[in-house]
């Protein structure tokens, strides 16, 4: 290579080896030179800008030591932030591009650093398509085990969420387990992600991933032998020590101890709950955890240490700050909560405030207690977003033409509502930027889901959905519209009859003459 040195060497791989080089990062390497080369991105340590400019001859450059990459291989996951830099296509651009990719788990397949900014490069979980490089403050990152290939049967509740990826959030739901009393789950795969196992397996039809922490082995327990008599050792010396962790107790386990000396658990039922943990003992080869209610000194008892999915806490400490938060993000009773410890829901359309007055360090995941439109509760941070400072007002001239008064934030928000296209419209546009509308007429007197909602100037446009509630059909004006917030779709077995004298069968709720089956 011209650039980056040569090699006649029988066995590449082995050089680069030798000198701590892989080949993939000698690919990198490569494509970062010759995109300085092209003008895409700035020299090694410099800044990037927008105007590609023409390489001078090279020369022998002092490469500072803020501007080295080192790149390396990476098995891990991770969720994007609300609040994030973007996605860059290299690690030299200067900014990022706008994603909508956030709080969604993706496998992190490479490492980047660049002077002192850490990068990782994000794909799909299950294709491998390749998103783009993040930096490291923009996500919440877990180290991943590879997968590995199981055959074993569980129970699993039902209700209990089915995931398309492992450690997966509420925009990556696959399904939920139907039936009623246990049913049984067969997983074929395994995976652990930082302290947790996620299997991938089928139940009643549908697939997806479950925290082992839901499951229960429906495998017949095998008698233990009875233990000859032995001589006292060393081994049943006890320690207690004070500790400061959470636990969630595991659906299969051997129960509660009043005192670690006890032979066998009773039974409980507060399993796959998070409760506070106050003290760990050591006794022969055993290890147990003294659990407590999170919320008030009651003690629940004494845990086998390999019954319980343990993360060290860090104490809380009182805080005072205003976040974002969208509808429909869940509040729980305690921090890191289980659906069991569910304190509520974030009621509202768009964006609401949270104000946080505590906040608590589990593991690695930070969480804040506050509230939110009367309701109190914890929330893992990386659901919250710092609301942009408002801009100070800047004196302008005068001038002969009026200005335009923008009068709502220039935000794409989510929202569920409905809408009827009124006959005289002014057309659709497949962004709110276009300037001119193709013809909407043959959306006029017919019901559409309502799915984004965004103000342009001083017009407010919504995005229609076709009636499978899937696929965008384009932006409509809302004075175009007779539009009406949507309820969540619940189902309902009971009864009724249709009189002789009806409308017929729509196929929307809301539907109008042009949509009758």
């Amino acid at each position: 290579s011209k650039y980056l040195g040569g090699t006649d060497h029988a066995d590449p791989h082995g050089y680069l080896r030798s000198h701590n080089y892989s080949y993939d990062q000698l690919y990198d390497l490569i494509n970062e030179k010759y995109l300085i080369k092209m003008g895409k991105v700035a020299p090694w340590g410099t800044q990037s800008t927008t105007t590609p400019t023409t390489p001078s001859k090279p020369s022998t450059p002092s490469t500072p030591s803020t501007g080295k990459l080192t790149v390396a291989a990476n098995n891990g996951v991770a969720q994007i932030k609300p609040t994030n830099s973007g996605l860059y296509t290299t690690v030299y651009d200067k900014t990022g591009k706008a994603t909508n990719e956030v709080q969604k788990t993706f496998a992190v397949s490479k490492t980047a650093t660049l002077g002192n900014q850490k990068f990782y490069l994000v794909q799909d979980y299950n294709s491998g398509n390749k998103f783009g490089w993040i930096k490291e403050g923009d996500v919440v990152y877990n180290t991943a085990k590879s997968p590995v290939n199981v055959n074993q049967s569980y129970s699993i509740k039902p209700g209990t969420k089915l995931y398309t990826v492992p450690w997966g959030t509420s925009k990556q739901v696959a399904g939920s387990v139907s039936g009623s009393g246990n049913q049984t789950f067969k997983a074929s795969k395994q995976q652990q992600i930082d302290k947790s196992i996620y299997l991938y397996g089928s139940v009643n039809g549908k697939s997806g991933w479950v925290s082992k922490a839901y499951l229960v082995d429906t495998a017949k327990p095998t008698p233990a032998p009875t233990p000859k008599p032995s001589t006292p050792t060393t081994n049943n010396k006890l320690t207690v020590s004070a500790l400061n962790g959470v636990a969630q107790i595991n659906a299969k386990n051997n129960g509660l101890f009043t005192t670690v000396y006890d032979k066998t658990g009773k039974p409980t039922k507060e399993v796959q709950k998070t409760f506070a943990v106050t003290k760990e003992a050591s006794l022969g080869g055993n290890k147990f955890y003294l659990v407590k209610d999170y919320n008030s000194p009651t003690l629940i008892g004494w845990v086998k240490q390999g019954d319980v999915i343990y993360n060290n806490a860090k104490s809380p400490v009182n805080v005072m700050q205003t976040y974002t938060v969208k509808p429909g993000t869940k509040l729980y009773s305690v921090p890191w909560g289980t659906y069991k410890q569910e304190a509520g829901a974030v009621s509202g359309t768009g964006n609401q405030t949270f104000k946080a007055t505590k906040q608590q360090q589990i593991d690695k995941s930070i969480y804040l207690y506050g509230t939110v439109n009367g309701k109190s509760g914890w929330i893992s941070k990386a659901y919250l977003a710092v609301p942009a400072a408002p801009k100070k007002a800047v004196a302008q001239p005068k001038t002969a033409v009026k200005a335009y008064a923008v009068t709502k934030p220039q935000t794409t928000q989510t929202v569920s509502k409905i809408a009827q296209v009124k006959p005289n419209n002014t057309g659709i546009r497949a962004s709110v930027y276009e300037k001119t509308a193709k013809s909407g007429a043959k959306y006029a007197d017919r019901t559409f889901y309502v799915t984004k909602e965004r103000a342009h100037g001083n017009e407010t446009y919504v995005l229609l959905n076709n009636t499978s509630h899937n696929i965008p059909l384009g932006w409509f004006n809302v004075k175009d519209l007779n539009v009406q917030n949507l309820g969540k779709e619940v189902k309902t077995t009971q009864k009724y009859t249709v009189n002789k004298s009806n409308n017929g069968l729509s196929m929307v709720p809301w539907g109008t003459k042009n949509q009758v089956i």
